[in-house]
Order: structure tokens, then sequence, then C-alpha cells
């Protein structure tokens, strides 16, 4: 027994630069172990994979997952499977995940409490060009013939929707969409305004 712990003490003298090392590599590992945080819990969402247009329609490839930290994420974020198909009522960032207000349709007045969505064909489609979504205006009915006055329709609408302009078959301009939170007694006035006459904005 006393040449076993003899043998086993010179084997540790010789070795005791390895013995050494060995036991600093366990106490960092340890320690390593000990400090290192938790696992964080996330929550992945589907986003944009670039930069999207107003009046983009959404496809898969448009579409990739992304994880998101707890209270990060908007609430309302939508799955893929609603959002393919979809068309955008605005831009939308990369790396943004897309909810029912970045989307034509009913949820667009979700930020606008009291009013409702109208669409109205602007004359011309070169202004079109200057609006974007969250813009304020007036919505102007001009008479192409002169004889009457300029009049606002609407005083305040709220621009939530610009899609695509179309054009001819020559390539003119033939006027354009725009989508306008309007209070719901002045919507049918609004929505009717290109139908007597040529309607423009004026910026607030």
């Amino acid at each position: 027994m006393v040449a076993w712990l003899f043998k086993f003490r010179r084997t540790v003298l010789v070795h005791r630069r390895l013995v050494a090392a060995l036991c600093a590599a366990v106490a960092s590992y340890l320690a390593l172990t000990t400090l290192q945080p938790k696992p964080v819990d996330t929550e992945s969402l589907w986003v944009a994979t670039r930069s999207l247009a107003a009046g983009h329609r959404l496809v898969e490839a448009d579409l990739e997952q992304a994880a998101f930290l707890p209270n990060t994420a908007p609430p309302d974020a939508l799955p893929k499977g609603a959002l393919v198909g979809q068309t955008l009522a605005s831009p939308v960032a990369q790396g943004e995940p897309i909810s029912p207000v970045r989307l034509l349709g009913t949820a667009l007045t979700r930020a606008y409490p009291g009013s409702v969505a109208t669409p109205v064909r602007l004359g011309d489609a070169a202004v079109v060009d200057l609006i974007k979504p969250g813009d304020v205006v007036d919505l102007v009915l001009a008479d192409p013939t002169g004889r009457a006055e300029p009049r606002v329709v609407v005083a305040g609408a709220r621009v939530i929707a610009v899609p695509p302009a179309k054009r001819d078959a020559v390539g003119a301009p033939d006027g354009a969409l725009v989508v306008f939170a309007v209070q719901p007694e002045l919507s049918a006035s609004a929505a009717a305004a290109a139908v007597t006459g040529f309607v423009t904005v004026v910026w607030h």
C-alpha cells in the first residue's frame, strides 16, 4: 500500500503541469456553465424577406420565419397561410412581420376608429405617385368644364392604401384609385365624386 501511494505521488509530481492544466480546464468549464444565461423563449413569426412596395401581391418567396423575443412582436402578425395571395396596402420593410393593417381589406380602418375605408379615383395618376399611406389630405372636386367652383368633398381624409396605378392601352395615365379613411357620413359622397367631376387632393 505504501509503495503504491509513493508511486502515485511520484506520477502526480512528474505530470504536475498536465494535472494542473486539467484542473484549470475543469474549473473554467464549471464557471462557464454556471454563468451562462438560460436560453430565452422566442416566438417564430413570418416576416418579409425583402422590402416590398405597396400594391405588391404576396407569394411564398416573399416570406420567411424569424425569431422574436417575448413582447417584441406585433400581437396581430399573420401566419403564412393568411398572407400568400394578399395585396399590400402600404410598403413593408425587410424583416417586418405583416399584420392586417398592411393588407388591402376591411382591417385597414382598425387604426382609424369611427371611419370607413373608401376607394376614390383621383383624376391624375401623377398626383397619386406623390401620395403615401398616412398622409392627411382634403379631397377636392373640380369641374373639368370650369363652370363650377372647386369644392372640398372631404376634409382631413387619411390615406390608408395606394394600389398600383393602372394605365390605358397607350400608356397614358387614366387616374388611379386611392383608399382613404373617411367619416361614414361622407363616404358615399367621396366614392361618387369621380363620377361627377375631377378629383384631386390638397395636402395638410
